[in-house]
């Protein structure tokens, strides 16, 4: 089923999220970027509502507002799409999640 989708994060820190379509390229992230947020889900929690399509990837980057910060998080996804989280590390100091519809 397609259709769209909520993703709000939960996290003690002040979270950033950015969603990219098909790839991510930390030398250029504004490329590809198909939802971004910050403050939406309150407390400093991004939030966002996004339609998603069928048999593609998606990287879900999260990040923070203060540099040299990093405490756990939580992602909440809720609507009709079936979701894959996979992490991946992109440097020894930041992980990346990859979402694929299935």
């Amino acid at each position: 089923m397609v259709g769209n989708d909520n993703f709000k994060c939960n996290s003690s820190m002040d979270t950033y999220g950015y969603l990219y379509n098909n790839t991510f390229n930390p030398v250029y992230p504004a490329e590809n970027v198909s939802a971004k947020d910050d403050d939406n889900g309150g407390y400093g929690q991004f939030m966002f509502s996004i339609f998603l399509q069928t048999m593609k990837q998606y990287f879900l980057v999260v990040t923070t507002f203060y540099q040299h910060i990093a405490e756990p998080f939580s992602i909440t996804v809720t609507g009709l799409t079936s979701l894959y989280f996979s992490p991946f590390n992109a440097s020894s100091k930041d992980t990346k999640y990859l979402g694929e519809l299935l």
